[in-house]
This record gives C-alpha cells, structure tokens and sequence, in this order.
C-alpha cells in the first residue's frame, strides 16, 4: 500500500515540500473515511538529531 508514503504540496513558488507521511487509510481515497497521516513539524528536531540531514 501507500504506507510510509510522503504527503507533499506545492507551494506558491512552485517548490515541493514534505508534510507528512502515509500512516493508514480505508481502501484507496474512499469518500467518507480520511487518511491518517503524521506531521512531520513535529519531529523536526528529532529527525536532524537522528539522522544525517542538514549534513552534507
């Protein structure tokens, strides 16, 4: 399935980013039952102290 797939929008400068992640969903976009995914703001400070992004 789309689990541990990226949520992404375009913003108003036609750049791309990253607000979340696939967590669960019933079926594929059905109307009447949301997808759930996890913010990603939330984790910031741990993703960069985990990880090597914002190192190279």
């Amino acid at each position: 399935g789309d689990s541990g797939g990226p949520m992404i929008a375009k913003l108003k400068d036609f750049s791309w980013v990253q607000l979340g992640v696939v967590s669960f969903g019933y079926g594929c976009a059905q109307a009447g039952f949301p997808g759930v995914y996890t913010r990603l703001s939330q984790y910031t400070k741990w993703l960069y102290d985990n990880t090597d992004l914002g190192r190279f």
